[in-house]
């Protein structure tokens, strides 16, 4: 819900300037750095006023659970820059891996009954860790700090809050 459109922007602005891809590419994800961030601590505020009737350990876990937000975000970045890019195999790579590695960890766990709540939550989020890490390292030649930072930051989000209604009514369909 903390997109703040960055993933639409960065797909409009990668297409309408396609001249320095490392500075937009390195300011969405700075953006999302911090949004994610945001997130870790919304959520670590939040979690023990939502779950209130579990007991502590769960509220702790859940509240552990959050720290893949900055993941989860950049995850969604990066497949926007692909998509920019009209790397449409690397994009689908993404929204199709995770769910195989999910069902593949599922299975590993109900074979060696290592079935749990807390084992399915952390099977459920390190395909989507293990897909992002692996392609901020496939395109760490991008990440550089831009002389314009604040600049390229600000055109990401002022195109991005006014795509943010699609982010929000997609993640709420979902």
């Amino acid at each position: 819900l903390l997109t703040f459109g960055v993933p639409a922007a960065l797909r409009y602005e990668l297409r309408r300037r396609m001249d320095r891809p490392a500075d937009l590419f390195s300011s969405a994800l700075m953006i999302g750095g911090v949004l994610g961030a945001f997130a870790v601590v919304v959520g670590f505020t939040i979690v023990p006023h939502v779950l209130m009737r579990y007991p502590p350990p769960v509220v702790v876990f859940a509240q552990g659970m959050m720290l893949f937000a900055p993941l989860m975000l950049c995850n969604a970045i990066l497949q926007a820059f692909y998509e920019s890019q009209g790397d449409f195999k690397r994009s689908n790579a993404m929204i199709y891996v995770p769910p195989l590695l999910t069902l593949t960890g599922l299975l590993f766990l109900v074979a060696t009954h290592a079935l749990s709540p807390y084992s399915v939550a952390v099977i459920y989020e390190a395909p989507f860790a293990f897909m992002t890490l692996t392609t901020v390292v496939r395109l760490r030649r991008l990440l550089i700090l831009p002389p314009n930072l604040l600049q390229r930051m600000r055109s990401l989000l002022h195109y991005g809050i006014r795509a943010y209604g699609i982010d929000i009514l997609s993640t709420l369909a979902a």
